[in-house]
């Protein structure tokens, strides 16, 4: 008998072990690929260290700290985009999970996610403003433009498509060698000003196509505060360069009829020295509506996935969050504030709520008393996803 022979036959018992310890665990059919496979060709080691360095061990099945539950239903209080959508693109696709380096990598669980889309809001473009400041004659009067929403880039990139279709017949030939032909906004050089990743992407591609000699900053920024700060800082930076006593121009904020005035507020502060002041002006592009529907489908969607043990609610945008609230039962209806004790501790619960940002978390709190679980760092699927994973990760959710 081959000197290893003994140990293959333990080994071989080992693996055997694990996998019925497995199954036994998990009440389900263990693939061979989530084990290191015996190998009658090599002679392993009987340590039993061997067997706790394996991808998944039976020890971490049975403690029910590592394994993943089944999908986590979230919500996404919005309409997809379309033809992909990241939020369904990102959550559906597996990814190591954003934990605080004080949770070891053993206990580190696999999240897996069943997404919705319950459109709660419907957007209608007003183009006339953005054709009439585009079809003016130059000089352009805005040293740049300022978008803090995909739906006002849309706006703009419709007006844009709409004067370069050839049936316009106020739109002449695009000739990049004969100025003449070429419309004047194409010519323009404008930093495009944008306070998050998904609308910082629509930016460009609207820009590669209608204003190529025009640039996207601010993505990083997040915030509407810290984006104002960033332009404070770079637009005056890029007017002194320019030669500061010539005319410093307005910025152009493109936006909808419902938005915060954090960024014009800031920009034209009192407080701040009279030659770092950003005068803005705003241009409403679209207006915005909560869906009729909205608070019976999202009531059924809710009813569908009552029995999960963890189920999220991801909210876009300060508009529907009564009606968001009502849903869920969680408002008081004499004061239209959240009931005592629905939020807050997790105890006994089982549905959470993330903002996608600091803006909306801070009108649900102000408007009706709620304190959502989780607030993203930064505006965009991969903010959202490392937000609630770590907070679920220290709370010990989502897990067998």
């Amino acid at each position: 008998m081959h000197a290893c022979t003994g140990v293959r036959r333990t080994r071989a018992a080992e693996i055997k072990q694990l996998e019925e310890d497995l199954e036994g665990s998990l009440q389900i059919a263990v693939p061979r690929s989530l084990y290191q496979p015996y190998q009658p060709d090599r002679c392993p080691t009987s340590d039993p260290s061997v067997l706790a360095s394996l991808p998944i061990h039976p020890q971490n099945a049975r403690n029910g700290t590592t394994m993943p539950s089944s999908p986590i239903p979230i919500l996404f209080l919005k309409t997809p985009t379309t033809p992909i959508d990241p939020y369904t693109s990102f959550f559906t696709s597996p990814l190591p999970p954003s934990l605080p380096p004080t949770v070891p990598p053993q206990q580190h669980p696999t999240y897996t996610y069943a997404p919705r889309h319950i459109p709660i809001l419907k957007h209608t473009h007003d183009l006339t403003p953005i054709l009439t400041l585009l079809a003016s004659p130059p000089p352009f009067p805005y040293g740049g433009l300022i978008f803090t929403s995909q739906r006002a880039v849309s706006a703009f990139s419709s007006a844009l498509q709409l004067l370069s279709s050839p049936s316009q017949p106020a739109s002449p030939p695009t000739n990049p060698n004969n100025p003449q032909l070429t419309p004047h906004y194409k010519t323009l050089e404008l930093p495009l000003y944008t306070v998050g990743p998904a609308t910082a992407s629509a930016l460009r591609a609207l820009a590669s196509t209608h204003l190529p000699n025009s640039w996207v900053e601010g993505q990083e920024a997040g915030r509407g505060d810290v984006l104002a700060a960033l332009i404070l800082e770079r637009y005056n930076e890029a007017w002194q360069e320019d030669g500061a006593g010539g005319e410093k121009k307005p910025l152009l904020f493109v936006t909808g009829e419902k938005r915060r005035d954090v960024i014009p507020r800031m920009l034209m502060d009192d407080a701040l020295a009279e030659e770092r002041r950003i005068k803005v002006e705003e241009m409403v592009v679209y207006s915005t509506a909560e869906v009729e529907a909205f608070e019976a489908d999202f009531a059924a969607v809710l009813r569908e996935t009552e029995e999960a043990r963890v189920r999220w609610v991801v909210v876009f945008s300060p508009a529907g969050g009564g009606s968001m609230l009502r849903a869920f039962g969680w408002l008081d209806p004499l004061t239209g504030r959240v009931r005592e004790g629905v939020d807050g501790d997790t105890k006994g619960r089982t549905t959470f709520v993330a903002s996608i940002g600091p803006t909306t978390k801070e009108y649900l709190r102000g408007e009706f008393g709620l304190e959502v679980d989780v607030s993203a760092g930064v505006p965009s699927a991969e903010g959202v996803r490392s937000a609630l994973e770590r907070w679920m990760g220290e709370k010990g959710l989502g897990l067998r």
